[in-house]
């Protein structure tokens, strides 16, 4: 895990990783619904080797990612990416909302 939580400020234009960070594979923007299982499968994967790591029940899930307008406070709707390995197997991900000026992993 990077970063549980991470305000950032970024211009608005596309991003990159800089050349040789990271592993190889692509990111795919995806809605809630496809994102989630995956998310889940690759927090399960890596707990496995954490000492310390929970299980998290769908209830969590469902907490965590839960995206009602009135919770906001003038930031975009939730957004999710995934990155899937060489392999095609989602291995992380991340989920953001985006105010004006910036953007706040959560």
């Amino acid at each position: 895990m990077a970063a549980h939580n991470a305000p950032i400020s970024v211009l608005k234009r596309p991003l990159e990783l800089r050349p040789g960070i990271g592993a190889a594979g692509h990111v795919r923007l995806l809605q809630a619904e496809q994102a989630r299982p995956l998310m889940q499968r690759v927090y399960d994967a890596a707990k496995v080797d954490q000492v310390g790591w929970l299980d998290r029940s769908d209830a969590w899930w469902d907490w965590m990612l839960l995206d009602a307008e009135d919770m906001r406070n003038g930031a975009t709707s939730l957004r999710f990416a995934v990155h899937e390995g060489a392999d095609g197997e989602a291995d992380g991900y991340a989920y953001y909302e985006c105010a004006t000026r910036t953007a706040i992993a959560r």
